[in-house]
């Protein structure tokens, strides 16, 4: 049997009577080498086995599992965060996968020696904008998707929304200022949107017991003229409207 071709075929043969009802078989299984699944093989077989039924059904789940595991920046700060490198393991295979702001999930295809065995270990490691490295949450799963949230404790989960005319705004910046004096913990950070972009969330990671006030500044770009500000400080609303 072939992908392209599982039609159904048979075996006749004539039998006396009395004779043993039953018949032994051995199924192989080949996989395709340009899949992108991994696994122990490429060709597994099974058999012998005894049976006595007539109808035979063949399904290579009943053997062997096959998985895929979609890995996904969840909660990140992208304007700290520069790499996320999250290590997999299930059972004795290993495999690290890479997560940027322009590639924010990635999967790991699996064929899996026991069908039950499903369980995926994850531990990522979040690589800084200053070069350092910080350990994050390992766990366990049993689910098909791992979503990977930042170190950051605490954070404000900004909201930008643009609503401008395209006729008469080129762009606007937003730019966002943050200080918490007690824990000694400052961020600035500049946001570009245009009249073409959509919402953005944009994540700021914090500190456990951060405050969870900041300062931002919308400035509009004209098509022509001079460009205009609005300065708003001591906010709590994560919703920013930025309109012209």
């Amino acid at each position: 049997f072939e992908g392209d071709t599982p039609a159904e075929q048979g075996w006749k043969l004539f039998q006396n009577d009395g004779e043993v009802q039953e018949y032994d078989y051995t199924v192989q299984y080949h996989f395709d080498p340009a899949s992108g699944f991994e696994g122990r093989a490429l060709s597994y077989s099974f058999g012998p086995m005894r049976t006595a039924d007539r109808t035979l059904v063949l399904n290579p789940h009943d053997k062997i599992g096959i998985a895929t595991v979609e890995v996904a920046a969840n909660q990140v700060d992208w304007g700290q965060v520069t790499r996320i490198d999250v290590a997999l393991q299930n059972g004795g295979r290993n495999k690290v996968v890479a997560l940027t702001r322009a590639a924010p999930s990635a999967k790991w295809k699996l064929r899996l020696d026991d069908p039950a065995d499903r369980v995926i270990s994850y531990a990522p490691s979040f690589v800084m904008k200053d070069r350092s490295v910080r350990p994050g949450v390992a766990g366990r799963t049993e689910t098909t998707s791992v979503l990977i949230d930042d170190p950051f404790p605490d954070g404000l989960d900004l909201q930008l929304i643009p609503i401008l005319d395209a006729s008469r705004t080129r762009m606007a910046f937003v730019d966002f200022s943050y200080e918490d004096a007690r824990l000694g913990y400052k961020r600035h950070e500049r946001f570009k949107v245009t009249p073409a972009d959509t919402d953005q969330t944009v994540r700021i990671g914090l500190p456990a017991g951060a405050a969870q006030i900041f300062d931002y500044k919308i400035t509009i770009v004209p098509v022509s003229g001079t460009m205009q500000s609005t300065s708003v400080a001591g906010a709590t609303e994560t919703l920013i409207a930025i309109a012209d």
